[in-house]
C-alpha cells in the first residue's frame, strides 16, 4: 500500500525549550518545521509547503499576530490554518488574534492533547468539506468556508472557467496566465483551496454546471455535454458518473423524483 505523506506543521516559538518540546510531540503525526519568530517563519513559508502553522503570539522582530495577518493576506499562503498560542487571556487579546485571521486561539498553559486534537480537527474538517465539494453536484465554492482572500481567488478562477466553457482547449496554462501566476504556483494554490489539481478543478466546474443544466430540464444530456465543453458525449457521460457516482440519465431521474416527493 502506498504511504500517505505526512502533513507539514510549522511551529513558531521563540523559547527554544518549548519549541523543541512541541516539535518532538508533533513529529509522530507531522513533518515538523521550526522557526524562532515570524521573520524566520515567513522565510520557510516561501520555500516549503506547509499545511498548518502553530505560533506563539509574543515574539521578537515579528509577532504571531503580525505573522498571521501576513499569512492570511498573501494569496500563496492565505489558505493555511493558523493556531495562535499566548499567555494573554483577556477578551480583547483573543479578539485581536481572531480578527487577525487566526483559525484558533489557545491560552497558555495549554493541554498538549487539546492542541493536537484541535489541529487534527481543523485538518479533518477541511478534508471532509473538500470531499463533499468534489462529489456533490450542487455544493459550490461558497461551502468551502474560505477567508476573504481565498474566496475572491476561487470566484475569479471559477468565473473565468464558466465564461469559457465552450473552449475545449481551456487548460492550466491559459488559467495560470489569466490569474497572473506561474503554473506551479497556480497548482499549489488551487490544490490547497479546493483539494483538486487545476485540470481536475476545470473539469469539476464543467460538470457542476452540467448538473445545473440537467436539473433545469431545458436541455437534453447530449446538448449539455456540448455546452460545457465536451466534444464526446461518451466522454462526458463517463466523467459525470465518475465524479458524482451516477450517470446523467440517472441523475435527472433522481432529481425529478425528489422534486415530485418534496
Amino acid at each position: 500500500m502506498k504511504e500517505v505523506p505526512l502533513k507539514t506543521i510549522l511551529i513558531v516559538e521563540n523559547e527554544d525549550e518549548l519549541r523543541e518540546f512541541l516539535a518532538v510531540h508533533f513529529s509522530d503525526l507531522y513533518h515538523v518545521l521550526e522557526a524562532k519568530d515570524g521573520v524566520e517563519a515567513e522565510e520557510l513559508l516561501e520555500k516549503q509547503i506547509v499545511h498548518v502553522v502553530l505560533s506563539e503570539v509574543t515574539m521578537p522582530r515579528k509577532n504571531g499576530i503580525e505573522l498571521c495577518r501576513d499569512i492570511k493576506s498573501n494569496i500563496e499562503t492565505s489558505h493555511i490554518p493558523v493556531v495562535l498560542l499566548t499567555a494573554k487571556s483577556t477578551f480583547d487579546d483573543r479578539m485581536t488574534g481572531l480578527e487577525g485571521g487566526a483559525d484558533a486561539y489557545v491560552e497558555k498553559p495549554f493541554s498538549l492533547v487539546f492542541v493536537r486534537k484541535l489541529i487534527e480537527n481543523l485538518l479533518e474538517n477541511r478534508r471532509r468539506i473538500l470531499e463533499k465539494f468534489a462529489h456533490e453536484p450542487f455544493i459550490h465554492s461558497e461551502a468551502l468556508e474560505l477567508n476573504k482572500t481565498d474566496k475572491s481567488f476561487i470566484q475569479k478562477v471559477t468565473s473565468f472557467i464558466l465564461e469559457n466553457l465552450d473552449n475545449q482547449n481551456l487548460d492550466v496554462d491559459i488559467l495560470a496566465e489569466k490569474m497572473f501566476m506561474s503554473r506551479s504556483t497556480l497548482y499549489r494554490k488551487i490544490k490547497a483551496v479546493t483539494g483538486e489539481a487545476p485540470s481536475d478543478f476545470i473539469r469539476l466546474v464543467r460538470l457542476k454546471r452540467a448538473a445545473e443544466l440537467l436539473a433545469s430540464g431545458t436541455y437534453r444530456a447530449m446538448e449539455v455535454s456540448e455546452i460545457v465543453g465536451y466534444s464526446s458525449f461518451s466522454w462526458f457521460y463517463k466523467a459525470f458518473q465518475k465524479q458524482f457516482g451516477t450517470n446523467p440519465t440517472e441523475y435527472v431521474q433522481s432529481f425529478r423524483s425528489q422534486e415530485e416527493n418534496s
